[in-house]
């Protein structure tokens, strides 16, 4: 039940993402986006930009920081998956870049608030994690 759960907590915060992203003006091009090394929440443009976004939502007193289970081998993983969309849709050179989007969610886990935080990684900082 309780994987039940988080799945469909982590679907309500992906849905409030997207209506916000797109109320920002952002161009939704996927979401779940899996290979066998990695798995991109929402893939987006942002302008001329790439956008690579983790979904993280957090329930009404959620003991942690949603941005502490975004580790560096969540990263790793996600750069990995990023990779590979860029590879197969063609877009080796794209200018991209990564961002973290937390959702706060109350106790009936209705979406709250959306928070984005631009250029939360970059593969810059990745270098030498691969």
């Amino acid at each position: 039940m309780a994987g039940k759960m988080a799945l469909e907590v982590g679907a309500r915060g992906e849905e409030a993402v997207v209506a916000h992203l797109e109320s920002c003006g952002y161009k939704v091009l996927c979401r779940n986006y899996r290979t066998r090394r990695g798995e991109i929440d929402i893939v987006a443009l942002d302008g001329d930009t790439l956008v690579f976004l983790e979904v993280k939502a957090t329930a009404a007193g959620g003991a942690t920081d949603p941005f502490e289970r975004v580790n560096r081998e969540k990263r790793r993983r996600i750069v990995m998956a990023a990779r590979h969309y860029l590879a197969a849709m063609g877009g080796a050179g794209a200018a991209c870049r990564f961002d973290a989007a937390v959702v706060q969610l109350d106790r009936e886990n209705a979406p709250q608030a959306v928070t984005i935080v631009r250029d939360s990684f970059s593969l810059d900082r990745m270098r030498g994690a691969f």
